[in-house]
């Protein structure tokens, strides 16, 4: 009940540093489905590439040594090299295969969550140990439906084998009057298909088994409120964090201020190195207001947008480094500065905006 009303509790998003501390838990979302279609795919590969390979090495020695039967001596060192003739023939016929299944079964765990190297999942810890959690986890909802889910793809998969073969199930009565390679041909063409179908069933049962298990892993990954704050004040206390937040913060407000310029009635420049974007409107404002300033490259690109929004540009170089040092932005300009500042605006004013824009005015 207790572990119902935390379950319940959950109800945040994780965030990217519980994903990632689950991850080096060895905790992802995996599919033992995708493992299955994997290893029929395999399958299926060997029939149809490596199947007439190995099938045919096994018989070229299984006949060469019939054929040299009549040689053979009946003793320790005989048998001894025999079994070993045969041992050798057959691994190196299925050594092919073997690497088919093995670089399948290596692959179906990139394939879903990337590369995962850990060995927390197989640590031991006492903490594991509980008869009472072992039987809860037997008897859990989830093992209900990894049940129900093993029923309907064993139902579905034989439904396809049977869909397939049943229009040849009256024939194969009929192979018993065959030659053996006739048959072998035959019987090795319905397996084929069989494998095609299942493998194709199977790779949508384990596309939708992966969309399950990511939901339900996202699902478990929940957290409380509690936790979310926690986490956030655990994280800002590192350094590294309060120095990239501090960079968004002026990424922000650099992005804020860039996008007053546009708005500006005027830009006092150095003419390169500082530059200073003011507005006034008379009728709401008691003094103009610094609404963008920067130097060098942050002065340059304040300039070009002015001309881009036909905002006036006068190059006043002892006022732009007086300005820029003394306000920042959204200070209104004090009494000491109105003068300098009045006679820009009031010139910027009396003139046709747009015809001031075309190039910096010198003052």
């Amino acid at each position: 009940m207790a572990e119902d009303q935390d379950e319940a509790s959950k109800t945040e998003e994780p965030t990217q540093k519980k994903l990632s501390d689950s991850r080096k838990k060895g905790e992802v979302a995996r599919s033992q489905e995708v493992n299955h279609f994997l290893l029929l795919l395999g399958g299926a590969l060997f029939l149809l590439v490596l199947a007439p390979y190995t099938l045919g090495s096994i018989y070229i020695s299984l006949a060469a040594l019939f054929e040299h039967a009549h040689e053979f001596q009946v003793d320790y060192n005989s048998i001894g090299s025999l079994v070993y003739q045969l041992t050798l023939s057959v691994l190196t016929a299925l050594s092919l295969p073997l690497a088919l299944f093995v670089v399948m079964a290596l692959i179906a765990g990139p394939i879903q969550f990337g590369l995962l190297l850990t060995v927390e999942p197989i640590t031991p810890k006492l903490s594991k140990i509980s008869v009472i959690k072992g039987l809860g986890r037997m008897f859990s909802l989830r093992q209900v439906v990894e049940l129900i889910k093993g029923i309907i793809k064993i139902s579905i998969v034989g439904l396809v084998a049977g869909i397939i073969l049943w229009p040849v199930m009256a024939g194969f009565a009929s192979y018993s009057g065959m030659e053996m390679g006739a048959a072998l041909s035959q019987m090795y063409f319905y397996a084929l298909k069989v494998a095609g179908g299942v493998v194709f069933v199977m790779a949508i049962i384990a596309l939708a088994d992966t969309f399950y298990q990511r939901f339900e892993y996202m699902k478990k990954q929940r957290m409380t409120k509690q936790e979310v704050k926690d986490e956030m004040k655990q994280a800002e206390g590192d350094p590294h964090v309060k120095q990239r937040l501090r960079r968004l913060r002026m990424e922000r407000a650099r992005n804020r201020m860039m996008n007053s310029v546009p708005k500006a009635d005027v830009v006092i420049t150095n003419p390169t190195h500082f530059a200073v974007a003011l507005q006034y409107n008379g009728e709401d404002m008691d003094a103009p207001q610094v609404v963008a300033k920067g130097q060098d490259l942050i002065a340059l690109r304040i300039r070009d947008l002015a001309f881009e929004h036909d905002v006036p540009v006068v190059e006043n170089p002892p006022l732009a480094r007086t300005l820029h040092a003394a306000y920042d932005i959204d200070d209104i300009i004090q009494p000491e500065h109105y003068q300098a500042v009045a006679e820009i605006i009031s010139y910027v004013f009396k003139l046709n905006r747009k015809s001031l824009a075309k190039q910096p005015i010198a003052m």
